[in-house]
């Protein structure tokens, strides 16, 4: 049977994308299915070296773990590290040199095939694979190759559930805004928005999760729902941007540490989300991609 999908994208970066599709791998494994993460893209400093020595997102080598999965570079084949000499591109864990990176970053469809090999693969052992998108699928200046987003739901036809961080401020005016500024085909495959990292009284959000999908709803012809309100947690889960990796091995004494705050996540995920409908919302991957 056909993996399912769902992708997380967000109005920005650090609005927690990379955590909630964490908590969603430990809760979905919670419940006996067979979940993997990926993320076409990685642009971070930071990286989790596999044994063989081929970086992956940090982020990546969290959700594995929280699904119960060894790091695979499968999970993140297109790695970007900026350094003082400039960017530089590893993809499958291979470092490319300057000429070949520039190759790929001028023609993004073929490096969409190669993600799309990776992933194929990938799915192939999987009932439910978690998209993370990367930074925001609205930046303007990348619209059309943009391989961890838009063009990476099209190839997949992915759902996509849209994630805003209330804690920045302009919550709503984000959510709706990036719905907004993408293409109708793009917009179409809005399914679903998450607003994150809420502190206090999860009460005093009302009424703007109703009036957002209302204004919203005249816009599209459509309902997109507000799938949930998350709360804030101090989880101090590993960050893919911080300058200091926190991230210390899966034997070491941070493993339970990480294993509580998935687990806590997971359970705040399964109280504040309309899982229903986020289920109803999944799709299967397609017998052939491009």
């Amino acid at each position: 049977m056909a993996a399912k999908i769902l992708m997380l994208q967000g109005t920005a970066s650090h609005v927690g994308k990379t955590t909630l599709a964490a908590g969603l791998c430990r809760l979905y494994r919670r419940r006996g299915w067979k979940v993997g993460p990926f993320k076409a893209q990685n642009m971070s400093s930071l990286t989790y070296c596999l044994p063989d020595g081929r970086p992956i997102g940090v982020g990546q080598a969290v959700q594995a773990f929280a699904a119960g999965l060894a790091p695979d570079s499968r999970m993140n084949p297109v790695c970007l590290c900026p350094g003082e000499q400039g960017m530089t591109m590893y993809l499958h864990g291979r470092r490319l040199p300057p000429d070949e990176a520039e190759g790929f970053y001028r023609n993004p469809q073929r490096l969409m095939r190669e993600v799309l090999g990776d992933f194929a693969a990938y799915a192939a052992e999987k009932d439910l694979l978690l998209i993370e998108g990367a930074g925001s699928p609205a930046e303007l200046n990348l619209m059309g190759r943009d391989i961890a987003n838009t063009l990476l739901a099209r190839a997949l036809g992915a759902p996509v559930v849209l994630v805003g961080d209330v804690e920045r401020g302009g919550v709503f005016a984000s959510l709706y805004g990036t719905v907004r500024l993408l293409s109708p085909e793009d917009r179409a495959r809005i399914t679903g928005l998450i607003i994150n990292k809420f502190h206090g009284d999860i009460r005093y959000i009302n009424p703007g999760p109703r009036l957002l999908e209302e204004r919203l709803e005249q816009e599209e012809g459509r309902r997109i729902p507000v799938l949930g309100t998350v709360p804030a947690l101090p989880l101090h889960l590993p960050e893919e941007d911080t300058a200091v990796n926190p991230f210390v091995g899966w034997d070491s004494p941070k493993r339970k540490e990480l294993d509580s705050g998935l687990d806590r996540l997971a359970d705040a995920l399964e109280g504040s989300l309309d899982l229903e409908t986020l289920e109803r919302q999944m799709r299967t991957m397609p017998d052939s991609l491009w």
